[in-house]
């Protein structure tokens, strides 16, 4: 049977360590701080979702596109351009660097895609 200490108008478990009596008053605290204390906060919590969930939708779709491209089996039917900002360009039909550029390509939307759904996570609370 669990005994009961009574301190004033406050009763504590006696068996109960502090250590979890202040997480839950931490975590009470943090409730009522996550909550928006004006409507413009609000909006702007939304506006920022909103945000985050048009930059989610872009990067999902540029790699399905990227899912979707395949290079075929034989040379010449994939080509890589590359223009930079002054106009140069570089063109190459080499399959194994045009599967790595995929690759990278691949791995790249994956992580910003997992960094917008941990910023959308962190935007809802």
């Amino acid at each position: 049977m669990k005994q009961i200490a009574k301190t004033g108008t406050n009763e504590v478990l006696a068996n109960v360590p502090m250590a979890v009596l202040k997480n839950k008053e931490n975590q009470q605290e943090a409730k009522q701080e996550e909550k928006p204390k004006s409507i413009n906060e609000l909006k702007a919590k939304i506006e920022k979702m909103h945000l985050l969930s048009e930059k989610h939708a872009r990067l999902t779709g540029r790699l399905i596109m990227l899912e979707k491209f395949a290079i075929k089996s034989d040379n010449d039917t994939a080509r890589m351009t590359i223009q930079d900002a002054r106009g140069e360009r570089f063109e190459s039909s080499n399959p194994t660097s045009i599967g790595r550029l995929i690759e990278i390509w691949r791995e790249s939307y994956k992580s910003a895609i997992d960094e917008v759904e941990t910023d959308m996570f962190e935007a809802l609370k």
